[in-house]
């Protein structure tokens, strides 16, 4: 049998070592809840390296995309690992912000950030993430109206708070 302080001494080491691993884990260089880096066969596999195609704003003033989601378009087309962030405003102005991440099987994961929406709604949370199965590959614009990127996904699934 341990002796009691042989037990307080791996009790002692046990939480220092939880409260090392928390410190550490809540300390991250991407302030981005964007989706992680595709990873082919699941979530236990090393990520695979993508390419970052930046990020557009389209605005009432500018309402038709640039490179950047050219750059996406081109990378979901190709089945190539890339990520893309687009923001867009309500009718009110408010950012709504979309994270995209393609993988090698050509699917898209979203997170839509909809917490700087004024008009959100109470009960709506401010994350969520959903998987769509295709892009469009050409925008299809309407004149002077912004052109949402969310618009152009299909076979989306149910979007879940994140």
């Amino acid at each position: 049998m341990r002796s009691a302080a042989y037990s307080r001494y791996l009790l002692v080491a046990a939480a220092f070592a939880a409260f090392a691993a928390l410190t550490l884990t809540a300390c991250t260089d991407s302030p981005d809840p964007g989706p992680s880096p595709a990873r082919p066969g699941g979530g236990n596999s090393r990520p695979v390296a993508g390419q970052n195609c930046g990020s557009e704003r389209i605005s009432l003033d500018r309402p038709e995309p640039a490179d950047a989601r050219r750059c996406f378009l081109d990378a979901v087309a190709a089945r190539r690992v890339a990520s893309l962030k687009s923001t867009v405003p309500t009718t009110e102005g408010d950012p709504i912000v979309y994270f995209l991440a393609s993988d090698q099987r050509g699917t898209i994961t979203v997170v839509m950030d909809t917490s700087q929406d004024g008009f959100r709604g109470t009960g709506v949370p401010p994350r969520t993430r959903y998987v769509c199965a295709s892009l469009d590959p050409v925008p299809r614009m309407q004149h002077g109206i912004p052109d949402d990127i969310n618009a152009h996904l299909h076979g989306c699934g149910t979007p879940t708070p994140f």
